[in-house]
């Protein structure tokens, strides 16, 4: 309508201090505790490692691209780490958790591109991607 006045309501986002904190939240305290079913099937090219580097869990998706993968021995039977650099250690992976990570083949097929990220009281590594084909 010509002249008439419009009313809006303006709503105002909750302020960062508004938000619930959950960075100090653990995932038992929430409940998303996870099988290795589930987390297969979430993430079908994932592997998880021990301290000294094992192989400890993956996916079935994964076994396709890596055949030779087994539980038990160490990622780089299977792996090189391509990015980040110096990464070579549970340690200096540990380290660099947010990062983009580029996982070679040792024997050939497509390289993989995720994040590892911290598990199990820091006990564990798991590596959450997929293939990267370019």
């Amino acid at each position: 309508m010509p002249g008439a006045l419009i009313l809006c309501t303006v709503t105002r986002w909750p302020a960062h201090h508004d938000l619930p904190n959950f960075a100090n939240t653990t995932m038992n305290s929430i409940s998303t505790g996870l099988t290795a079913a589930e987390l297969s099937a979430l993430f079908p090219f994932h592997f998880v490692v021990d301290c000294d580097m094992r192989v400890v869990q993956f996916g079935e998706s994964l076994v396709r691209l890596c055949p030779e993968i087994e539980l038990g021995r160490t990622l780089t039977d299977f792996y090189t780490i391509r990015r980040p650099l110096n990464t070579a250690t549970f340690a200096a992976i540990s380290r660099r958790q947010k990062m983009v990570f580029l996982l070679e083949a040792v024997h050939g097929g497509p390289q993989l591109r995720g994040q590892m990220l911290v598990i199990a009281n820091g006990t564990l590594l798991a590596f959450l991607g997929s293939p990267w084909l370019t």
